[in-house]
Parts: structure tokens; sequence; C-alpha cells
């Protein structure tokens, strides 16, 4: 006796070798999309947004928004803080090295205070770089394992 499966279709089961060559050509790969756009987006997005300390500390005081909109993501969600770009120059007035998240406090007015504390590395703590960044956004990426992959990514890109 014969039975016909019409509209049945036999579909080979892809062997575990088959399944890890698949999965690795769609996998997500965090360094290769900053390398993708660290010389031609973000390095120049950072010299043209970034403004000095003091000025940004100034707008910062009086109008976060306002010096959001100038230095910072102005597409940042509304619940989110403002993380703005910033240059310093000044005097390194202390220095702790003593773990991979290295800093230097730098003072800028020359009063020989700390007027802010710069990550050094090799490790660098949080994602403020990317976080910056306003044509990066946590809905172009699968989930939320991807966008802190990215983030880690882009602090290793920054300290090369």
């Amino acid at each position: 006796m014969a039975a016909a499966l019409p509209g049945c279709k036999i579909i080979k089961t892809p062997t575990a070798e088959e399944k890890a060559a698949a999965a690795a050509k769609t996998a997500f790969d965090p360094n290769a999309k900053v390398e993708a756009i660290w010389q031609s987006e973000a390095v120049p997005y950072f010299e043209k947004r970034a403004g000095d300390l003091k000025d940004v500390m100034q707008l910062s005081a009086s109008s976060p928004d306002a010096a959001g909109e100038k230095y910072g993501n102005p597409r940042k969600q509304s619940s989110s803080p403002w993380t703005y770009a910033v240059k310093i120059t000044g005097k390194v007035v202390a220095a702790d090295t003593a773990s991979r998240a290295a800093t230097l406090d730098v003072d800028a007015d020359g009063d020989g205070k700390a007027d802010a504390k710069v990550q050094i590395g090799p490790a660098l703590r949080g994602t403020a770089l990317r976080d910056t960044l306003d044509f990066v956004n946590f809905n172009e990426f699968k989930n939320q394992i991807e966008w802190a992959q990215f983030g880690k990514a882009f602090n290793e890109k920054a300290n090369t």
C-alpha cells in the first residue's frame, strides 16, 4: 500500500557544523560595527559636537536641556540623563592608575583643583561615548545584549 502526501516536502536536518556555520554568518560583531563608523562618523561627530569643559558646565548648570541640545544627544530618551561631549585642556593634578579603570584628575582653570576626572583605561566604565552619539539608536540592535556589546566595543576602540 502506498500513501501519497500532497503538499509535503522533505527537508534535510542540518548538522551541528552546518548550524554553527550559518550562525557565524549572521552573528553580531560589535567590533566590526564600531570599526565601520569610527573614522567616518564617530571621530568627526565628537570633534564637531564637543564643547570646552567650562562652556558645557556653565550652560548645563543654567539649562541642562539647552546644553544637551548643543553638546549632547538630542534624541535621547526623555527619562535618561544628558551625556555631554566635552574637551578639556589643563594640568593633571592627580592620577589613579592602581586599577584597569585608571583616571586622571585635570585642572582646567588653573586653580590647582581638579575640574574633571578623565578615564584613561585600559578599562572604561559606563557607556557615555556610545550614549552621546545621536546617529546610533538602541532600536538598530536586536536586543539589549547587542546594545551593551556595542557600548563595550566602543570603549575598547576609544582606548586604542
